[in-house]
C-alpha cells in the first residue's frame, strides 16, 4: 500500500510539473477532440486569442478560425482524425482570429494522438511582432535604397581586396560612365597608384578627406573633385569601405565657408528648430535655458536662472501635479510618457506644449532634470535598430556635407543626415517620428516649409532660399519614389550659402558706390558746363559785338581776339564733356538717312572765312549730287567740322580738298569721304597714337600748336558708333589724308549741289523791330549781352526772378519768352514756365530754354517739361539772333 502511495505522490508531482512547464510555454496549446470542442488549453492560449480559458473550453475551434477559413479546417480535422497513420505532425502558416475580430498571422503545428479516443493538439506561435519586424525591415531598406541614389554625391563601395561592390546612379553621372561600369573591378586599375593609397588606408582603419582635380582620379574631365573615404565595421572589424565622391568644381570658391561650416551649422540649425529645452536641479531651479525658450516663453535666460521652474512657465491649475512629477522622478529616477502640458509665456498666455522628461548626471553625479516639448522616444528606437541593421548607410549619411531630412507621405520625419544632427546639437531622436507641423508649430498648409514637401510629395521638385536670422540656406526638395514608381516621401537637401549671398551684397555694395562716383563725375561735369558756359555769354558775346559792330579797328581786333580765345575755351569744354559722355554711354545717335553732299557743303561754308584768313583754297570734288548714308546729321558735322579744321590749322600752303564718291567695299556699296590737305605731315610711327586720348604728335613744353588733343579721338569714337571706319595716310612735309567710309543708302543725281565751294558767310540785315519779348535771366551780364544782341530785333523785357517773370506776363503780352533754367533761389524756370503756361492766353506761346545746361539729356528734359525751344550757352550774336527769327517765326 505504501509503495502503491509512493507511485501516486510521485505521479501527481509529475503532473504538477508538466502542468507548469505547459502553462509557462511561449506558444499556445489547445487540445481539440472529434466534434471540434476545446478540450484543453494553456494560459498562452487566453493571451494569444484574448478569451478567458472558461471561454475556449467547450466552445467550437471556430472561435478563433476566421470565418472564411472555418470550412477548410473542419474538412482538414476531419481527415487528420479519419486518418489511420497516427502520429501525424503538419505544420502552416495561417490566420487566426482574436476575441475582438482581429486577424493575425499564426504558425500551427497539428498533431492526432489516440488515448482511449481520438484528439487533435494544436501548437499555435503568434507571429504579429515578426511579420511587423520584417515588414519593417523591408521598408527600411527600400528607403535606404532610394536614398542612396537620390542623394547628390557618388558612392562607391568597395571590400578588403579593393573589389568594387556597389556604386549609386550619381556616380556614374559625375564621371560620366555607364551603368554598372564599376561594379566588381579593382580599384587599383581606375586609379593612380598615389590615389590608391588612400583607399588603403581607409581599409587600415582611418578617415580619409581629399580634394583634388579630377585627371588624377577615374580619369574624369571635371576639374576638382572632393573624396571622403570611411571604413566599414562589422563587431569591431573593418569589412568593406565607402567613398563619397562629389564634383566640387562649382564650390571651390566656398573653400572658406566650408571650412567653418559646422560653426555656422550649428547656429542655424538653432534658428531653425524651435525645440524648447530647459533643464532644473532637485530644486526646481533652473539650470539651462536654451534659444527657443526665449521665443517660447518670451524669458531671457538672464531672468530664469536659479527660479523655480513651477513658478515662471506652468499653469496654475497644474502646477501641483506637475511638481509633484518631477519630485517623483529625482525620487525614484523612473522616466514616465510625454506629456501634453498647458504652460503660459511671460505676458500670462496659455498655450499647449508636448513635454518629455530626461534625467541626467552632471559631473558632480549631480541629478540634473531636462524637459524637450517633443517626444521620440518610439522612434528613436526604432532608429537605432535601423542604424544597428546597416551600418554601411548610415556611414553614408552620416558623412554627406549637406543638412538633409526625408519625410514620408504624412510629413513624419523619416530620417536625419549626419550633418544634420551635427548641427541641430542635439539627438536626432528628438525630431524623427514627428510631422513637420509639430517641428514648425504651424497648422498652416501654405507656410513655406510644409508647402514645399506637400509639394514634393505631389511629385515636383522646388528649389529656395530660407533665411534663418543671419544664415541663407538653399533647400532643395525632390520626392522619393518606391521600386513601383509610387511616391513614398520627398527628401531634403540644405545648403549654407551665406558667405556667397555676402559676396553677392558686397558686390552690389561696388557697384552701388562705382555708381555714386559716376554721378558725382556727371555732376560736377553738369556744374562745370553751366559755370563755364553762363560766364562765355559775356566773353562771346561783347567780343562778337566789338568785332562786328565796334566804330574804331582797334577795338573790332580786341574783340576778334576775345572771340577767338571764347571760341577756344569753349570748343576745348565740349570735347572733354563728349569724351566723357561717350566713356559712359550717355551719348546716344539718331541715325537717319541724310544727304552727304549737302552735309560736307554746310561744313565747308563754316570752314571757309578761317581757310580765307590763312589764304589757303578749300574745296569739294564730288561726282554725284546726292549720296545719302544713315548717319547722326550734327554728330557728322561736329566730325568733320573738326577735320577740317585741323587739316587747316596744320597747313600754311596750299590749301584743303574735301572730296565725296562711291564705290564696293566688300561687296557692299560705300561713300568715300576724304579730307586731304598740304600742311606739314605726320611721321609713321604717329599715326596710331593721334587716335589716343589727349595724345598729339608735339606734346609738352615744346608742342608746336595748340589743342586737347581729343579732336581726333572724338571723330574715331563717334564715326565707330554709327558704323563707320576711319583712316589716315600720311607723309612728313607732304600732307595728310583722313578717309571716312560709311555704307551707302540711297543714291542718285535728282538734286542740285552748291558749285561755290568757297561760299562766303553772308552778313545779317537789320530787321524792324515790332515784337516783344521776355528774358527771365538772373546773370546782370547775359542780361546786357543778350539785349545788345536783339536791340534791332524785338523789344525785350528784362526780369531776373521767375516770380517777377510770371506777375509781368500777367499784366502784358509776349509774342516769346527766353527763360535761363538756373535762376538761383525761389523758383527755377522749368517752374516758372509752368506757371506762366496756366495764365490765359500763354498756352501756345513759344518758351525758350536759353541755358548753360549742356549735358546729354538735358535739352530732352527741358522739351519735355514745357519749354518749346532749347539753346545751351555760350552763343555767338549770329546764332542768338537765327534762334529768336526761328522763335518768332520769322
Amino acid at each position: 500500500m505504501e509503495e502503491n502511495n509512493n507511485d501516486i505522490l510521485s505521479l501527481s508531482s509529475e503532473r504538477k510539473f508538466l502542468k507548469g512547464l505547459i502553462n509557462n510555454l511561449p506558444d499556445a496549446i489547445i487540445v481539440i477532440g472529434f466534434d471540434g470542442k476545446i478540450l484543453r488549453v494553456n494560459k498562452r492560449a487566453e493571451v494569444i486569442f484574448n478569451y478567458s480559458k472558461l471561454e475556449l473550453i467547450g466552445s467550437d475551434i471556430e472561435i478563433i478560425i476566421p470565418v472564411r477559413l472555418r470550412a477548410h479546417h473542419v474538412k482538414a480535422r476531419m481527415e487528420m482524425l479519419q486518418s489511420e497513420e497516427l502520429p501525424l505532425v503538419r505544420s502552416s502558416l495561417v490566420t487566426g482570429l482574436r476575441k475582438d475580430g482581429t486577424e493575425f498571422p499564426v504558425e500551427i503545428i497539428v498533431t492526432p494522438v489516440d488515448i482511449d479516443e481520438k484528439y487533435v493538439i494544436c501548437v499555435v506561435r503568434d507571429l504579429s511582432e515578426k511579420h511587423r519586424r520584417l515588414s519593417a525591415l523591408a521598408l527600411s531598406e527600400s528607403r535606404y535604397r532610394i536614398l542612396f541614389n537620390s542623394v547628390a554625391v557618388g558612392v562607391l563601395q568597395y571590400n578588403n581586396n579593393l573589389i568594387i561592390t556597389d556604386n549609386n546612379d550619381k556616380l556614374e553621372e559625375i564621371l560620366n560612365v555607364p551603368k554598372d561600369f564599376f561594379l566588381r573591378k579593382s580599384i587599383r586599375d581606375l586609379v593612380t597608384p598615389d590615389v590608391v593609397e588612400y583607399f588603403e588606408s581607409a581599409l587600415k582603419g582611418n578617415e580619409i578627406k581629399i580634394e583634388g582635380p579630377y585627371k588624377s582620379f577615374f580619369n574624369a574631365s571635371s576639374a576638382w573633385y572632393s573624396l571622403k573615404i570611411s571604413p566599414i565595421y562589422s563587431q569591431q572589424e573593418i569589412i568593406s569601405a565607402v567613398a563619397l565622391i562629389e564634383d566640387i568644381t562649382q564650390k571651390v570658391v566656398r573653400e572658406e565657408a566650408i571650412k567653418d561650416s559646422e560653426t555656422r551649422f550649428r547656429s542655424l540649425v538653432e534658428n531653425i528648430h524651435n525645440i524648447a529645452v530647459y533643464g532644473c536641479n532637485e530644486k526646481r531651479e533652473v539650470i539651462y535655458w536654451n534659444k527657443a525658450c526665449e521665443i517660447f516663453y518670451r524669458f531671457s535666460a538672464a531672468e530664469v536662472l536659479g527660479k523655480q521652474i513651477e513658478e515662471l512657465i506652468f499653469a496654475d491649475e497644474s502646477k501641483a501635479s506637475i511638481v509633484e512629477t518631477i519630485d517623483n522622478i529625482f525620487s525614484t529616477g523612473n522616466s514616465i510618457p510625454a506629456l501634453k502640458l498647458t504652460v503660459r509665456r511671460k505676458d500670462g498666455t496659455l498655450f499647449p506644449v508636448q513635454s518629455s522628461f530626461v534625467m541626467l548626471r552632471n559631473n558632480k553625479n549631480e541629478k540634473e532634470l531636462f524637459c524637450l516639448d517633443i517626444d521620440l522616444s518610439e522612434l528613436k528606437t526604432a532608429y537605432q535598430k535601423l542604424r544597428e541593421q546597416d551600418k554601411y548607410l548610415q556611414v553614408l549619411v552620416n558623412q554627406l556635407p549637406v543638412m538633409m531630412w526625408s519625410v514620408d507621405s504624412e510629413l513624419k520625419i523619416t530620417s536625419i543626415s549626419g550633418a544634420d544632427i551635427q548641427q541641430l546639437n542635439m539627438p536626432a531622436d528628438e525630431y524623427l517620428g514627428k510631422t513637420l507641423y509639430e517641428i514648425f508649430k504651424t497648422n498652416d498648409d501654405t507656410f513655406l516649409p510644409v508647402a514645399s514637401h506637400l509639394k514634393a510629395l505631389r511629385g515636383e521638385s522646388s528649389t529656395y532660399e530660407k533665411v534663418y536670422k543671419s544664415k541663407t540656406v538653399l533647400i532643395f526638395l525632390e520626392p522619393i519614389k518606391s521600386e513601383n514608381n509610387e511616391i513614398i516621401g520627398c527628401l531634403r537637401l540644405g545648403v549654407d550659402i551665406t558667405k556667397q549671398k555676402e559676396a553677392e551684397l558686397a558686390l552690389k555694395e561696388v557697384v552701388k558706390k562705382t555708381e555714386e562716383m559716376n554721378n558725382l563725375k556727371s555732376n560736377f561735369l553738369a556744374n562745370m558746363s553751366h559755370e563755364l558756359r553762363t560766364p562765355m555769354v559775356g566773353i562771346l558775346g561783347y567780343a562778337d559785338i566789338l568785332r562786328h559792330d565796334g566804330e574804331k579797328e582797334f577795338f573790332t581786333n580786341i574783340g576778334s581776339s576775345i572771340y577767338k580765345s571764347g571760341i577756344r575755351l569753349l570748343e576745348t569744354l565740349n570735347k572733354i564733356l563728349d569724351l566723357s559722355n561717350i566713356e559712359n554711354n550717355k551719348v546716344s545717335f539718331n541715325p537717319v538717312e541724310n544727304n552727304l553732299i549737302d552735309c560736307i557743303t554746310e561744313c565747308i561754308d563754316s570752314n571757309i572765312g578761317y581757310a580765307n584768313e590763312k589764304s589757303l583754297y578749300l574745296q569739294v570734288n564730288v561726282d554725284k549730287k546726292v549720296v545719302c548714308a544713315a548717319f547722326d546729321k550734327i554728330a557728322f558735322q561736329n566730325i568733320l567740322n573738326n577735320l577740317i579744321n585741323n587739316a587747316i590749322k596744320y597747313t600754311e600752303q596750299g590749301g584743303v580738298t574735301v572730296s565725296v564718291y562711291e564705290e564696293i567695299i566688300e561687296g557692299v556699296l560705300s561713300a568715300i569721304i576724304t579730307i586731304e590737305d598740304t600742311g606739314i605731315g605726320i611721321p609713321g610711327e604717329f599715326h596710331s597714337l593721334i587716335f589716343e586720348e589727349f595724345r598729339q604728335v608735339s606734346e609738352g613744353l615744346g608742342r608746336n600748336f595748340d589743342g586737347t588733343g581729343l579732336g581726333l579721338t572724338l571723330a574715331k569714337k563717334y564715326i565707330e558708333k554709327m558704323n563707320g571706319k576711319i583712316y589716315l595716310e600720311s607723309t612728313l612735309n607732304k600732307g595728310s589724308k583722313f578717309t571716312i567710309v560709311f555704307p551707302v543708302s540711297h543714291s542718285d543725281y535728282n538734286r542740285g549741289l552748291k558749285n561755290n565751294s568757297q561760299s562766303a558767310i553772308s552778313g545779317l540785315k537789320a530787321e524792324t523791330v515790332s515784337e516783344e519779348v521776355m528774358l527771365v535771366e538772373d546773370d546782370a551780364i547775359n542780361q546786357k549781352v543778350i539785349k545788345a544782341c536783339l536791340k534791332s530785333l524785338c523789344n525785350l523785357s528784362i526780369v531776373s526772378k521767375g516770380v517777377d517773370a510770371i506777375k509781368l506776363a500777367k499784366e502784358k503780352k509776349f509774342s516769346a519768352i527766353l527763360m535761363d533754367i538756373n535762376l538761383g533761389r525761389g523758383l527755377n524756370g522749368l517752374e516758372t514756365a509752368a506757371e506762366i503756361r496756366n495764365i490765359p492766353g500763354y498756352e501756345n506761346t513759344p518758351i525758350a530754354a536759353i541755358t548753360a545746361f549742356a549735358m546729354k539729356g538735358d535739352k530732352e528734359e527741358f522739351l519735355a517739361k514745357g519749354c518749346t525751344h532749347y539753346i545751351s550757352k555760350p552763343f555767338n550774336k549770329r546764332r542768338l539772333v537765327s534762334f529768336v527769327k526761328d522763335l518768332l517765326g520769322r
